[in-house]
């Protein structure tokens, strides 16, 4: 089976895309940390697409979308940054009074940071940016300004699967 450079680039930032929507209702109900590490690898995932593709891509075109999806990442590095702080050096059963402190300090600041993250993933500014990203992705809005020559790369098959069935 053949796959185009562009069907390729397209069904990476889909699938990518289709799990930020779902990892968001997790994060929103904040029962556990996984859902926020998931998103966050979604979202770097989405931007290493755009960098891989640069060759047929440029990064002009890819700008504009690529800094509205780190600014969705920068809300979840510092929450996953202290989950991960306590996951490796506050998950023992038994914490000295020292260690008692610092995690009651540690959750605080996390319940902050993930307050944060709530309430911009509830923003206006976040739908739409999601509606604007789904957009994007969709229209295939990255090929309006390619060139000629540009556009004729996204054509060229990618790699050859062989058929299953």
């Amino acid at each position: 089976m053949d796959v185009s450079i562009e069907s390729a680039f397209k069904n990476f930032l889909e699938i990518d895309f289709k799990k930020i929507k779902k990892y968001k209702k997790a994060v929103l109900a904040k029962k556990e940390t996984e859902p926020l590490h998931q998103m966050r690898v979604s979202l770097r995932r989405m931007r290493s697409v755009l960098f891989t593709f640069q060759s047929v891509i440029p990064k002009k075109i890819t700008k504009k979308i690529d800094i509205k999806i780190a600014t969705v990442a920068s809300y979840c590095n510092r929450a996953r940054d202290i989950d991960v702080y306590m996951e490796t050096y506050l998950k023992k059963e038994t914490l000295s009074s020292t260690e008692s402190l610092l995690y009651k300090i540690v959750v605080h600041y996390r319940e902050k940071e993930y307050k944060k993250i709530q309430k911009y993933l509830k923003s206006h500014k976040y739908k739409k940016l999601i509606r604007e990203l789904r957009r994007w992705i969709q229209t295939k809005k990255w090929r309006k300004k390619l060139k000629k020559k540009e556009l004729s790369a996204w054509k060229k098959t990618l790699f050859l699967l062989p058929k299953i069935f």
